[in-house]
């Protein structure tokens, strides 16, 4: 990955699109782009594969959403994420874990008011590769808050009023995983304080 990310800084250096100062900026931005286009490929393949995007779309806007602003849990390598975020889409919108769609609707209800309270309690965790400072911390931890309190709340009345409750819960997970992520690094201290 590194070779093709010095590739395109390299050619963009060439035509002069950026300036020798910006090459690590520039290095570090397009080397992200290209891991979330990997990963998001992969995941829509996969998803494809089990005739599940519908599914898979309702996760992932659900769980980035809330993600982009509450943080949580990183892994150290790109590597690590990938395997991770495969192995958690795999879960969440495999047909081999169906039985969760079997949870009754009050145990469903109960466990997203518990991760939304842990997300609203928390609001953000500020990862060292993040440098939130007080003002942004602030403002991540508020938009975070107001998301999830939406989805939330839209996740628990459309549960509680028995409307598109086949697709309800790939929501619901995207309020779960990031609340379990939000936990585990707050547990391991994955944080910095702004």
């Amino acid at each position: 990955m590194d070779f093709l990310v010095q590739k395109i800084v390299s050619k963009m250096l060439l035509f002069d699109l950026v300036s020798e100062h910006e090459k690590e900026y520039y290095n570090y931005y397009i080397e992200l782009a290209l891991e979330k286009m990997i990963a998001m490929s992969t995941i829509f393949v996969m998803a494809f594969w089990m005739d599940r995007i519908v599914e898979m779309i309702l996760f992932i806007v659900a769980f980035s959403s809330i993600r982009k602003y509450a943080g949580g849990y990183h892994c150290n390598t790109f590597h690590g994420c990938y395997l991770l975020s495969m192995c958690v889409s795999f879960v969440c919108i495999s047909p081999l874990f169906d039985s969760r769609l079997n949870l009754s609707k009050m145990t469903f209800i109960i466990f997203t008011i518990l991760c939304t309270g842990v997300i609203l309690m928390i609001g953000a965790v500020n990862h060292p590769d993040m440098h939130w400072d007080d003002m942004e911390q602030r403002n991540s931890k508020n938009i975070a808050k107001s998301i999830v309190m939406l989805l939330g709340g839209s996740v628990i009345s459309l549960c509680y009023l028995d409307i598109f409750q086949d697709y309800v819960i790939y929501i619901a997970e995207g309020i779960w995983i990031n609340a379990l992520s939000m936990l585990i690094a707050k547990i391991i201290r994955q944080e910095v304080k702004a």
